[in-house]
């Protein structure tokens, strides 16, 4: 049995052991380049989908670059390239 669902942005038939397989693609290419990419781009948000990679300053102007570049945002592996982690204390 195959699942599926409707991109509610594009309203495109999605496989999801497809989309799955992408997601994990582009996953695995974030972190194989990602010292490569946090020299680049430090301190910059950054977005990979189908082997493309979009970098931006702020989270605002990346999203601003994948609705231009016909990216869906949802779908794309999007994480920030920081320097220093954030340091959290719960």
């Amino acid at each position: 049995m195959r699942y599926a669902w409707i991109d509610m942005a594009t309203t495109e038939r999605v496989d999801a052991q497809q989309e799955l397989a992408r997601f994990q693609r582009d996953t695995d290419y974030f972190l194989a380049h990602h010292d490569e990419l946090l020299r680049e781009y430090p301190d910059h948000w950054v977005a990979i989908y189908e082997g493309r990679v979009i970098v931006a300053a702020e989270f605002d102007a990346l999203l601003a670059r994948l609705s231009e570049a016909g990216v869906p945002a949802g779908r794309a592996y999007i994480q920030p390239l920081k320097q220093k982690p954030d340091i959290l204390i719960v």
